[in-house]
C-alpha cells in the first residue's frame, strides 16, 4: 500500500534524531569539577549512563513502531535521565571529597613545614549550574520527543482513529477511521482507495505511471 507504511515520516525522524542524541549524551560532561587546579568534566558513563543509552538506542529502533513502544521507551529514558540527574547532583562530588578529607593528615604536616597544603578537589557551582553539556543535552532530547509523542497522538486522534488505533500506530482509513493493513487497496469497510497512485481496473494491483500492462494479471492500462 504505497504511502501508508510510515504516514507519519517527520515523526520518525524526531525519534531517531532524538534517540541517537541519548545515546552520545552518556559520553558528554554530566558535571564540570576542578581536580587539582584543573577543570574537569566527568562523563554521564561513570554513573549509569549506559542505560540511557540504551534506552535512546531502542527509541531510534522502534521510530516506527507503534505508539506505546516508543512511548514506553521514552518513559525508560527519563526515569533514567531523572535518577541520573540526580545522583550527579548530590552523589557527584561525594568520591573528591572523601579523597579530600583523607589528605587531611598530609595537610597537617605540609602546614607544618610552610608548605601550601594540596587541595585535590574544589567545588566550583552548585545545583544545576555544575550540569555539564551533555546531561543538558538528553533533558532537551527528552523534552522535544515528548512534544512529538504528544503531537503524533493528537494527529492520530484527529484523523479519526479510535484511541486503541492511535496507541497501537496501527493504519486507520481515512475515510471512516476503520482499521486497515498495509497490504490493502481499498478499505474493507467503506471501499475507499488507500493507495494513492493508480490502480489496475481489473485486480486493484498499484501501478506505475509508466507500466502498460498490469505485472499481476497483464490487464492493458488505459
Amino acid at each position: 500500500m504505497a504511502g501508508r507504511e510510515d504516514p507519519f515520516p517527520v515523526f520518525s525522524w524526531l525519534y531517531g534524531l532524538g534517540g541517537l542524541t541519548l545515546v552520545v549524551a552518556p559520553c558528554l560532561s554530566w558535571r564540570n569539577v576542578e581536580l587539582l587546579g584543573l577543570s574537569v568534566s566527568l562523563p554521564g558513563l561513570l554513573w549509569h549512563g549506559a542505560w540511557i543509552g540504551l534506552a535512546g538506542f531502542l527509541l531510534a529502533v522502534f521510530r516506527r513502531r507503534c505508539w506505546l513502544l516508543k512511548m514506553s521507551a521514552w518513559l525508560a529514558a527519563a526515569l533514567l535521565t531523572a535518577r541520573e540527574v540526580r545522583t550527579v547532583l548530590t552523589e557527584g562530588d561525594r568520591p573528591f571529597l572523601q579523597l579530600q578529607l583523607k589528605l587531611s593528615s598530609i595537610n597537617e604536616g605540609l602546614g607544618s613545614l610552610g608548605i601550601a597544603p594540596l587541595e585535590l578537589y574544589r567545588r566550583t557551582s552548585e545545583g544545576w549550574a555544575s550540569l555539564g553539556s551533555g546531561a543538558r543535552l538528553a533533558l532537551a532530547a527528552l523534552a522535544a520527543i515528548a512534544l512529538a509523542l504528544a503531537a503524533e497522538l493528537v494527529l492520530r486522534l484527529a484523523r479519526g482513529q479510535t484511541l486503541s488505533l492511535a496507541l497501537l500506530g496501527l493504519h486507520a482509513c481515512p475515510q471512516c477511521g476503520g482499521r486497515v493493513t498495509s497490504l490493502m487497496h481499498f478499505c474493507p469497510t467503506c471501499r475507499c482507495q488507500l493507495s494513492s497512485g493508480p490502480l489496475c481496473s481489473r485486480c486493484g494491483q498499484p501501478l506505475r505511471r509508466s507500466d502498460r500492462f498490469c505485472s499481476a494479471c497483464s490487464e492493458p492500462v488505459l
